[in-house]
């Protein structure tokens, strides 16, 4: 989600404004992929193996995945399932999940932990995200132990907007020292309209450069570590470090700066002095302030060409006129479905469906009524596939249908519905009522195939035998053998 809302900021706030429910939906819609998808294409471009990317993908709505049961997958996108029901606690307000404690009873089965467990790995969970939400200064105390957590019917709420640490506009200094060496800045400091924070211990001014509430940090002998701590880590770069000396040591000048000092005063200096030093600074954290937007812009750029050229893809990969993959897009799922099938062991059904005398239509009613009627059954079929099934038009009147992990059975169910609702379909074009029928040739993987182009192969024999058959049915090619299914079964 937060990659589309960065990328497309406006029309992405629309979306949350009007869709409480089914936003992949809407995302689908107006950008063409939703964030669960995108997730799992990001994990992939990380190099992160597909065996987690592609379970990631279902883990807000498992019933779409098809996986087989307690095969791995199916667990891996399970236990996210779960921790995405859990973790609504620490982002809701009020602490509570608006899952049933049952249907999370019931995910732990299915996992099968041992009762309570569940108990001791949300309250381990929780053990570090208090410390993680101490370091960035984020409330937890509405987050209960499991035991007492609330839970309650209804919908997921929508996660509240965080508050943003303004960005710091001018120099605002933090002395980090014992009292003696802060009165002596701080009153210079006053006198040249600086406000600064006294900072005992080097974790309190850490947190001050997290939250950008000081850019400039006077350092005492004393708290040299805290140079190292500070220029460790690129986040706190838009900082500028005085090292203060009780005297002028040029050992310890050099040993400041090597350590990441930007400059070396004593704590005796002349405000006069003080106030030239701190014009460096001023100039240096502008500079900064400036590059850091220009590489915000630069990743924004970025990202907007990434998903453009996304999009592009898509379009190269999408038959126009029914907006379905076309049969490039459909050949590389086939592929993507075979070796899945192969390394997974599990079945994978094929189905080449064309529309019975498309060209009595084209002849008798003008192609521009023909394009409506394509148009008309890729919706239909579109409509009544599974999310994980690909369905495609690969030329002409012709769609493909690849539906991995579906057995034989019910790839046979599958085709006789798509068959029936385009049979009863009465499409209007361009105000005349057309009727079709659809003929179905189907195959199943089968160890003999040698690869994909086998596949394809085997459907449209079958489809070849469907249309001499009389049309308007299934035909199923397995073992070498075809087997007809007729309209009234």
């Amino acid at each position: 989600m937060l990659g589309l809302a960065s990328v497309y900021p406006e029309a992405y706030s629309d979306i949350i404004a009007t869709s409480s429910q089914d936003i992949a939906a809407r995302e689908k819609e107006t950008f063409g992929i939703d964030h669960n998808e995108l997730s799992e294409a990001m994990m992939l471009d990380f190099c992160v193996p597909r065996a987690l990317a592609e379970p990631t993908r279902y883990h807000e709505d498992p019933i779409q995945s098809g996986f087989e049961q307690q095969s791995r997958p199916h667990n891996i996108m399970t236990l996210l399932h779960l921790a995405y029901r859990l973790s609504e606690a620490a982002v809701r307000e009020d602490g509570r999940i608006t899952t049933k404690a049952s249907v999370i009873n019931a995910i732990c089965t299915q996992l099968k932990l041992p009762e309570g467990r569940i108990d001791i790995i949300f309250n381990e969970a929780l053990d570090d995200w208090r410390d993680w939400a101490e370091t960035f200064q984020l409330s937890t105390d509405k987050v209960q132990n499991y035991k007492n957590l609330d839970f309650e019917p209804g919908e997921p709420s929508k996660p509240h907007n965080e508050s943003v640490t303004p960005r710091v506009e001018r120099l605002s200094a933090a002395i980090v020292s014992d009292a003696e060496v802060f009165d002596l800045l701080s009153g210079k400091l006053n006198q040249l309209g600086l406000q600064a924070v006294h900072c005992e211990k080097a974790s309190a001014a850490i947190q001050l450069a997290m939250n950008r509430q000081a850019n400039v940090f006077f350092i005492s002998e004393k708290n040299t570590q805290f140079i190292d701590m500070l220029r460790g880590a690129k986040e706190f770069d838009a900082n500028y470090i005085f090292f203060v000396l009780a005297k002028t040591d040029t050992a310890l000048e050099a040993k400041a700066y090597l350590a990441g000092a930007d400059d070396v005063i004593t704590d005796d200096i002349l405000v006069t002095h003080l106030k030239a030093r701190l014009k460096p600074a001023m100039r240096m954290l502008n500079r900064y302030e400036r590059w850091r937007n220009d590489q915000t812009e630069l990743r924004r750029i970025a990202k907007e060409l990434s998903l453009s050229h996304r999009q592009q893809q898509l379009l190269a990969l999408t038959d126009q006129l029914t907006e379905l993959p076309n049969r490039r897009a459909a050949m590389e799922a086939l592929d993507q479905a075979w070796n899945g099938s192969i390394r997974a062991q599990t079945p994978c059904s094929l189905l080449i469906l064309d529309i019975d005398h498309f060209k009595d239509i084209n002849d008798h009613y003008g192609h521009n009524v023909g394009d409506e009627v394509l148009r008309a059954v890729a919706a239909i079929l579109k409509k009544n596939v599974r999310r994980e099934d690909t369905i495609a038009r690969i030329g002409g009147e012709e769609f493909l249908l690849i539906s991995p992990h579906m057995p034989m059975r019910d790839g046979l169910i599958a085709g006789e519905r798509l068959r029936k609702q385009l049979e009863k379909a009465r499409i209007d074009a361009g105000g005349k009522i057309i009727c079709i029928t659809m003929s179905i040739g189907m195959a199943i993987r089968e160890e003999t195939m040698r690869h994909g182009e086998d596949f394809m192969i085997s459907a449209d024999k079958a489809l070849y035998a469907a249309k001499n058959a009389g049309r308007n049915r299934i035909a199923l090619s397995t073992d070498g053998q075809i087997r007809m299914f007729k309209n009234d079964q």
